[in-house]
């Protein structure tokens, strides 16, 4: 090796990479799930990619009234009962707050299948004409390799949005258009 790979390899070696702080449920104030949710087996095998459709929200305090409400019309849902359907959200600056989290069966999908092989990942807002924040994006990606990292999903897992697996415009065009382009995207 010459001294500008070592030098190269040492600066890089100094980089150290920092996952997003997850925002637990205790810390929004979310519910108990109201029926028992099974565990998921890991490593799963997808990624699912979602928008709320909704409005985005700009602050912590906006986003966790936000996804409280969110949970309570989850579970009075007659079709996704017991808690929020996802496993995280994601907000347009780019904090991460836990759904079900990493180790319960999501229901995001609306495919039994995929939600017991998947971790389904929401992006407050919509995104028909526009896409997410960077921020938001950068903070999907890098919950993705902790997902990989901490042994939750294959690290050759197939990434998808919500569209690819039920008759859905879900993430909207735009986001869809743009997890297209990341690693692993898998139609």
């Amino acid at each position: 090796m010459n001294i500008a790979t070592l030098i190269l390899v040492s600066c890089f070696a100094s980089v150290a990479f920092s996952y997003p702080d997850i925002i637990s449920r205790s810390d929004w104030g979310a519910q108990s799930a109201s029926k028992y949710i099974p565990n998921l087996n890991h490593p799963v095998e997808y990624a699912v990619i979602h928008h709320t459709a909704s409005q985005s929200c700009s602050t912590i305090d906006d986003c966790k009234e936000y996804i409280k409400n969110t949970q309570a019309d989850h579970i009075e849902s007659s079709t996704i009962g017991s808690d929020i359907a996802y496993n995280f959200l994601v907000d347009e600056n780019g904090n991460v707050y836990e759904g079900r989290g990493w180790n319960k069966v999501g229901y995001h999908a609306g495919v039994w299948k995929i939600n017991k092989n998947s971790i389904g990942i929401a992006v407050i807002g919509n995104f028909m004409t526009e896409e997410p924040s960077t921020e938001a994006q950068d903070a999907v990606q890098s919950l993705l390799e902790m997902a990989v990292d901490e042994g939750k999903l294959k690290s050759n897992y197939k990434l998808r949005g919500h569209r690819d697996v039920k008759s859905t415009a879900c993430p909207g065009d735009k986001f869809y258009d743009r997890i297209k382009l990341w690693p692993h995207f898998y139609f």
